[in-house]
């Protein structure tokens, strides 16, 4: 039998070979590399494959906020011109840096690019999808989420120049929509339970969860809960007192 799978990053064709009774014989083999298959047909004699590559794009536009009034799409500027995806972005806390996740190498990997002009630059490589979440306040590290093996999300964090990386969170659930605190050291994050086998991961109640470490470089700390009736996108104020967070519906607010 033969189908698509993103089991190795990519969409490609597969095949594997089944018993009588309808179970797989081996695990599935890869027949191609890069190939981005959707929707796969197998002429008659098995000789042809016949497939749909769906590849969508998306760029990152600029739009300047309007003192009064409703600011239109006519007055926006384009930022990244690439046949790519992105995602997620985040603007440096001093307004010189643009950081996003892209697709242009196949994996979403996370670029930067100066916001005063110039050529994009790469920051994380290798296997695995990468998603932007923040810029650390002092604008040297960034923080992300990455689908990693297994197909859970884990938080970590680059340098950069993309010479360091480290786990902040990974729990054997999902971990994303991570932010930094002003000081530096503190990063918010929601978490999901790890699968019980029943309820997929994804469908799960989130929680916002804080970890901290003692200075930039030294090891990050056990993750402690914060909530406990749900949160999506967790933000810290600029004076570190208080976390805003969504649930159900509504903004709420929590002392740190």
């Amino acid at each position: 039998r033969a189908g698509t799978s993103s089991r190795g990053g990519g969409r490609d064709i597969y095949t594997v070979r089944l018993s009588a009774s309808g179970e797989p014989e081996h695990v599935p083999r890869r027949l191609t590399s890069g190939l981005n298959a959707h929707s796969i047909s197998i002429s008659a004699d098995g000789a042809l494959v016949a497939y749909a590559s769906y590849a969508p794009s998306a760029n990152i536009w600029s739009i300047g906020i309007p003192s009064e009034g409703v600011a239109s799409v006519a007055d926006a500027t384009q930022v990244t011109f690439g046949n790519e995806k992105i995602e997620k972005l985040a603007v440096s806390a001093d307004g010189q840096w643009l950081a996003y996740d892209s697709d242009r190498n196949g994996y979403a990997d996370i670029w930067k690019q100066s916001l005063a002009g110039g050529p994009a630059e790469q920051v994380t490589r290798g296997p695995n999808h990468k998603f932007v979440n923040d810029w650390s306040p002092d604008g040297r590290e960034i923080v992300f989420h990455s689908i990693r093996e297994g197909g859970h999300r884990d938080v970590l964090v680059v340098s950069v120049d993309g010479t360091r990386t480290e786990v902040v969170a990974s729990s054997g659930g999902e971990e994303q929509h991570a932010s930094w605190g002003p000081d530096g050291n503190t990063i918010l994050y929601d978490s999901s339970k790890p699968p019980d086998g029943k309820t997929p991961a994804l469908t799960n109640v989130w929680e916002a969860y804080i970890v901290t470490r003692a200075r930039p470089g030294a090891p990050w700390g056990t993750p402690r809960q914060l909530t406990t009736h749900g949160s999506s996108d967790p933000k810290m104020s600029p004076d570190g007192r208080l976390i805003a967070y969504c649930v159900a519906g509504q903004l709420r607010v929590i002392n740190h």
